[in-house]
């Protein structure tokens, strides 16, 4: 197994120990107080600082005070905050009953009631899709009860606050690809909020049926490191799913099937080799062998970029790395970089909404500002972006995303 760090391979027992997977075999007493706040800070960049603070519980070294201390406040705004959300969700389900729509939440809470104990996964944004016969009765009534909604939609969703809270209505799913694949998983999860689970405690919500829900989070996965990155926290996801299902009949009749006819079964293997090498999840029954060297390259990235890339402070690691393309050519890059640019120009000047004219003006400002912050230190240099691209995309390649499609 790839030589982790210290503590890298410390964070990864606390994870173990939080979600009941560790053999007992690792020795804390290893950890200076440095250590330790290595520890407590990779956990907060991976989103896992609750479940890995609870776990130092069940271990008999002392953790330096001052470190305890400030894991500890931390956690307690990750709890807050995981309650209003959680209030808020309760709010949205019960409004959407009310109104008998059909729904399902994605991710997040639906991801949570596979982990030993719901409360120590961390909350973000509320993510849920209806039956598309009922998206704008779901608009209006959302808007009807003071949902906030922002005027830009994205392609696979419609944004509101409720109050502080992010909420988004999906009408896709996120991650699905173009051409055949996507097609494949278009028509299968059209049905997702058919035979819905209803989960009852700690939260009353309906959830995707096991199958649909593996579905959605492997293809959260793969659309964030195929983007800005992706963290310990979703692989951890998979994880507790496959520790907690992987004996169920579903993953023969049907979700390994599915994945299989998108060209994303190596890309399943891969994943759960990674939970079953880092994670302690007991090894399923129809996980082929995966080369060691290639789990280690994923958790390589996932430990170097953070969650949804929140180590790379710049914001600038991936933007010249194009996911439409093994061979990451100089004019793909460029091309990468100027469509990174182009997605976040209206966001950041909105006046382009109201004076389209002055596009060409924006871009121009934008990429003399970025050359501006490089050579200030604040950005990274476009020969290390061009590197990273380069590296990025030999991982990648290495996933055969749909390649067993073409067979």
């Amino acid at each position: 197994m790839k030589n982790l760090t210290l503590q890298q391979s410390a964070l990864l027992e606390l994870i173990k120990l939080g979600i009941g997977t560790s053999d007992g075999s690792f020795d804390f007493s290893r950890l200076s107080p440095r250590d330790w706040d290595m520890v407590m800070n990779e956990s907060k960049e991976q989103s896992m600082n609750v479940l890995c603070f609870d776990a130092t519980k069940n271990i008999s070294v002392k953790i330096p005070d001052d470190t305890y201390n400030v894991w500890f406040l931390s956690c307690a705004k990750v709890m807050s905050q995981n309650i209003k959300i959680l209030k808020a969700q309760s709010e949205l389900t019960n409004l959407l009953n009310d109104n008998n729509i059909p729904y399902v939440i994605l991710k997040g809470a639906s991801s949570a009631t596979f982990y030993p104990d719901f409360d120590k996964r961390a909350f973000g944004d509320i993510d849920f899709i209806v039956d598309s016969d009922f998206l704008n009765k779901t608009d209006k009534l959302l808007i009807e009860n003071g949902y906030k909604k922002l005027e830009r939609m994205d392609t696979i969703h419609y944004t509101y606050y409720h109050k502080t809270i992010k909420v988004e209505l999906h009408f896709k799913i996120s991650g699905v690809p173009d051409g055949k694949s996507g097609e494949i998983l278009n028509s299968c999860l059209c049905n997702i909020t058919d035979n819905a689970s209803v989960v009852v405690k700690p939260y009353r919500f309906n959830r995707p049926d096991n199958s649909f829900h593996g579905i959605v989070i492997l293809l959260h996965i793969l659309h964030h490191i195929l983007s800005k990155g992706i963290g310990l926290r979703q692989i951890c996801d998979w994880a507790c799913f496959v520790q907690k299902t992987h004996q169920d009949d579903f993953w023969i009749k049907s979700l390994i099937p599915t994945i299989k006819a998108a060209g994303l079964l190596k890309f399943l293997y891969i994943v759960t080799d990674m939970s079953v090498r880092y994670f302690g999840v007991n090894k399923p029954s129809w996980l082929i062998d995966i080369p060691e060297e290639l789990s280690g390259e994923f958790i390589d990235e996932i430990f170097r970029l953070g969650n949804f890339g929140r180590k790379d402070k710049s914001g600038s690691s991936g933007l010249m790395f194009t996911k439409d393309s093994e061979k990451q050519t100089l004019s793909r890059k460029i091309k990468a970089l100027i469509n990174a640019l182009n997605k976040t120009n209206h966001y950041c000047y909105p006046v382009l909404d109201k004076a389209p004219w002055l596009y060409p003006f924006i871009m121009l400002w934008r990429m003399i500002r970025y050359l501006f912050l490089m050579l200030l230190g604040k950005r990274q240099s476009l020969i290390a972006a061009s590197k990273y691209a380069d590296e990025k995309s030999k991982l990648i390649s290495k996933f055969e995303l749909y390649k067993d499609m073409e067979e």
